[in-house]
């Protein structure tokens, strides 16, 4: 059982006795040892953000507490919040890497512009693990691999095969041909690890090598065109999408805010901050569309705001008609939303791995 569960439950205003929260840790445990999918990850993040909503999945999940405990009430919203929050920043802290991401992408997605979770602690651990490990993933390219080739000796084996002494030759042979074996077995699965892990570096220099030529030419991928020539706003979503286009080792870099403000601060600037739904006015139709194309929010449960305002307002031949739309959709106002340019660019970027990270974990 997690030591901090109790605290958790105080800060969203339960007391739970400690029987209760044994039975709830043997459910989430119960639940993780089923094959969590990445759409269960989504669902667990609606649920902790907002203790209204509710799903097929999310009703699976109950179930894993009331089969601990019979007396579970299936009405208290604000405890299955806590639960779907506990649970991710288990899969989160101590699950595959593929499972691991999408934690760590769909929370920082589900936390724009500023929201905060039933239990704001699980939220800040989780985001806090999610630099920890992107900073980890370029440190530990230095570090000395654990995967160590065996070297194999067949001089043994050679030996008594050849030998004509009249020793127990069917014992002495089965013993040294199951230790080789054995020894063998380890070597392959060692040089496996050590293929794993050059995969990983080599996918991690090809990220940091292609992001550094990026930032160097200061050019547009999808327009080729300098980005000089854009204003700072509409190239908020033109960068943030082919930082991601970039980036193939998730959960990405630990850098790429302050490597959109820099590619940013090569734009023509009118003002300081804009509204989500001016910058989603003015964005190229053609990009929209093949954005949405390669990065398809329809299945991202409202999770992706930005992606999704790109969706609602192709669907609209007038500029402002998909915002009524948008608002019904998700809780928040485009006109209202207002911020810098490299906090929207950021936000597109996240939500574009987050859709990364759905397909190669499907």
């Amino acid at each position: 059982m997690n030591t901090k569960m109790g605290t958790w439950y105080r800060v969203a205003d339960l007391s739970p006795k400690h029987e209760e929260l044994q039975k709830r840790s043997d459910a989430i445990e119960a639940y993780l040892a089923e094959d969590v999918e990445p759409e269960d990850i989504l669902h667990l993040v609606r649920a902790f953000f907002d203790s209204s909503f509710s799903s097929e999945y999310i009703e699976r999940f109950i179930n894993f507490f009331v089969d601990k405990d019979n007396a579970f009430d299936l009405r208290n919203s604000v405890e299955i919040s806590v639960l779907a929050g506990i649970t991710l920043h288990e899969i989160a802290e101590n699950y595959t890497a593929d499972l691991s991401s999408i934690v760590f992408l769909a929370v920082a997605s589900a936390s724009f512009p500023s929201k905060i979770s039933i239990v704001p602690d699980i939220q800040s651990e989780i985001l806090e693990l999610f630099d920890e490990i992107r900073i980890e993933s370029r440190e530990n390219l230095f570090k000395q691999s654990e995967n160590k080739i065996i070297q194999i000796s067949t001089e043994k084996i050679v030996e008594l095969l050849c030998s004509d002494d009249g020793a127990d030759w069917n014992a002495e042979i089965a013993e040294l041909l199951a230790d080789y074996i054995n020894t063998a077995n380890t070597s392959f699965n060692s040089l496996l690890g050590k293929v794993a892990e050059y995969e990983k570096y080599t996918e991690i220099y090809s990220d940091d090598s292609q992001v550094l030529w990026w930032l160097v030419g200061k050019w547009s991928n999808d327009f080729q065109r300098p980005f000089s020539e854009f204003e700072e706003y509409e190239a908020s979503f033109y960068a943030g999408k082919e930082l991601a286009d970039i980036v193939q080792f998730l959960p990405g870099l630990y850098t790429a805010k302050a490597v959109l403000v820099q590619i940013l601060s090569n734009c023509k600037t009118t003002k300081s901050k804009y509204s989500l739904s001016e910058i989603v006015n003015d964005v190229n139709l053609n990009w929209k569309e093949k954005t949405l194309h390669n990065y398809d929010p329809s299945s991202l449960l409202n999770i992706a705001p930005i992606l999704l305002a790109l969706l609602f307002s192709t669907q609209f031949e007038e500029n402002d008609q998909w915002i009524s739309g948008f608002k019904k959709s998700i809780d928040i106002d485009p006109k209202e939303l207002i911020m810098e340019a490299h906090a929207f660019s950021y936000q597109i970027y996240i939500e574009c791995l987050l859709v990364k990270a759905m397909e190669e974990g499907a």
